[in-house]
């Protein structure tokens, strides 16, 4: 879904989103300007629930859409954070075109910390990859250690980490049921994969693999941002 402002002389940014019917908010998506969003919960093991929250306040699907609709780069973005009425936790992922490199943020209503490849493993648990910053799909500290299906295949394609190998680590991580978006910020294209259900709500045909639908086992499309801006 292309969203642009109301009128020539809006200041907001045109983005492009992954989103559902009537949804207003944004949790995966990339802006003109060339910044790029994707989420994901932040649960503990201690307690198998949300880190402590709030209603009062912003919700984090408008504070997404903030991002790509106000920020430039990732640091306007983190300014932009640790200001806002933070509700409740969840892991940001944020890139952008000007410094093609990547934010990890722990964004939670106590604060608002960025972390880099350097320091994410002192919330992960999980092992250091230089320039690279990742969170897996579980609970955090990850109880998956070294060994765990992400940072397995993070160093199995170390070096060649690309919009198309991408799709290898996600299937082989089992991560991105409903959808999956990845930017490639020098080529200005997006890819996005889709999950599909049936009547009950499983990702299979009824009485088959409940698996075989989530989106990491689905084709992906291609998007050229520049025609997505152009209309075309």
């Amino acid at each position: 879904m292309v969203h642009r402002g109301s009128s020539k002389r809006s200041s907001l940014q045109p983005f492009v989103s992954v989103a559902f019917p009537a949804f207003v908010g944004a949790v995966t998506g990339i802006s003109q300007s060339g910044i790029g969003i994707s989420e994901k919960v932040w649960m503990t093991y201690n307690k198998k629930e949300l880190l402590p929250g709030s209603y009062d306040g912003l919700a984090d699907v408008f504070v997404l859409r903030d991002i790509l609709q106000t920020s430039k780069n990732r640091a306007e973005a983190a300014k932009y954070l640790e200001a806002a009425a933070r509700t409740w936790a969840i892991w940001i992922g944020i890139g952008d075109y000007e410094t093609q490199q990547f934010d990890l943020v722990g964004y939670s209503q106590a604060s608002s910390v960025v972390y880099t490849d350097v320091t994410a493993p002192t919330m992960t648990e999980q092992p250091y990859l230089e320039n690279l910053a990742y969170v897996d799909k579980h609970p955090q500290p990850s109880h998956d250690g070294a060994t765990g299906t992400l940072p397995t295949s993070l160093a199995d394609f170390y070096g060649n980490i690309t919009s198309e190998t991408s799709k290898i680590i996600a299937q082989h991580h089992q991560t991105g049921d409903v959808h999956i978006a990845t930017y490639d910020y020098s080529a200005k294209v997006m890819y996005v994969s889709v999950g599909k259900t049936n009547h009950a709500g499983d990702f299979g045909p009824v009485g088959g693999d409940d698996s075989v639908w989530k989106a990491y086992n689905r084709p992906y499309l291609k998007f050229n941002l520049p025609d997505l801006w152009a209309g075309n």
